[in-house]
């Protein structure tokens, strides 16, 4: 069982790392080129494409995920009403609609009580 404890004192060394981290990197990116920082800007897809590919290879779910998530963002790029989105508010509305489609279609499936005191 985790405790209050257990979660105070996780959140106590994961919101400073969260908060330092992003400092650092608003003061990186103020010191760095423009050249560095818009390579940097494409680096970020690179590392999602590779979180994502070998899931997707593996699992015809994420697959199917990541193929929709495409389709909707390309929709508010195209489609008159919807390109006066902006960006955040995009990936908001695509996130949510993709996700919870997904988890409508294709619920994770809870072990039981007997399999949980097991540990399986």
């Amino acid at each position: 069982k985790v405790g209050p404890g257990y979660i105070y004192g996780l959140i106590s060394v994961a919101a400073p790392g969260w908060v330092l981290g992003t400092l650092c990197g608003a003061v990186a990116g103020n010191l760095m080129p423009a050249s560095l920082v818009n390579a940097l800007g494409i680096a970020i897809y690179g590392m999602f494409l590779a979180i994502i590919i070998p899931q997707a290879k593996s699992d015809k779910v994420i697959l199917a995920c990541v193929a929709g998530a495409m389709v909707l963002s390309a929709l508010f790029e195209v489609l008159p009403g919807l390109k006066r989105v902006s960006a955040g508010f995009v990936i908001i509305i695509v996130t949510v609609v993709v996700a919870g489609t997904a988890a409508w279609l294709f619920p994770v499936k809870e072990p039981s009580g007997e399999d949980r005191e097991h540990g399986t």
